[in-house]
């Protein structure tokens, strides 16, 4: 168990490091957005949301679950060392995802190779429309482009749809959390909007990794015959 321990806390560290644009914003949050936007920034987590979130801290990965994260192609020993990278992407996925439809904005396109360049003032002024400018905004990782080391798209897209089988509240969650802030999707351009929605997502993905990490820790739920 402490080598799998060892192994999970650098897998983690290494998922961070590979973090290259958590939260692009370096607007200052700010507290109410016109009209237009239909935006505002209220960052007061909902009782849903802390509901949500207690029921995943109290959660437990049984081996199945584990091995179920890649629709049984990898037995459940390997996978649970994996599983922080397999869950960590899938989550900020998922929250990226919620984040485009809140905003009436096409799927997440598929992985292409890494652009480290970050957007420079000049292409940020210059965009026109709310894709546009979000496209240059949106959160980038290693993890999530064919530049990974870990996985390979597919296997990200399998842990998704097992994830929101097992647990929707990491969807409902971010859903609930957008709509909180943004009812209805801006119908003009306003990039404080837009910053804070991205600055939103990354909260509300560092407080639902956390407890996933916990759950995946824990191993209570397990059969003795695991060990």
């Amino acid at each position: 168990m402490w080598t799998t321990l060892i192994v999970c806390l650098g897998l983690t560290i290494t998922l961070h490091a590979d973090d290259i644009d958590k939260a692009t914003p370096t607007s200052d949050p700010i507290s109410t957005i016109d009209n237009d936007s239909l935006c505002f920034a209220n960052t007061s987590s909902s009782s849903l949301i802390e509901q949500e979130l207690d029921k995943i801290r109290t959660d437990c990965m049984t081996p199945q679950d584990f091995e179920l994260l890649t629709d049984n192609a990898i037995r459940y020993h390997i996978v649970q060392i994996w599983s922080h990278v397999f869950v960590g992407i899938s989550v900020t996925t998922i929250g990226l995802q919620e984040l485009r439809n809140t905003l009436k904005l096409p799927a997440l396109p598929h992985w292409t190779p890494l652009n480290r360049t970050n957007p420079s003032e000049h292409e940020l002024e210059s965009a026109t429309t709310i894709e546009e400018y979000y496209n240059l905004r949106e959160p980038r990782s290693r993890m999530r482009s064919l530049d990974s080391r870990f996985l390979f798209e597919h296997n990200v897209d399998t842990a998704i749809t097992y994830l929101n089988k097992r647990l929707p509240s990491i969807q409902r969650m971010f859903k609930k959390a957008f709509e909180e802030v943004c009812p209805a999707a801006p119908t003009v351009l306003n990039k404080k909007a837009i910053d804070s929605m991205i600055k939103l997502f990354g909260d509300v993905d560092d407080n639902i990794q956390k407890e996933t990490e916990r759950m995946m820790r824990r191993d209570d739920c397990w059969d003795e015959k695991y060990y």
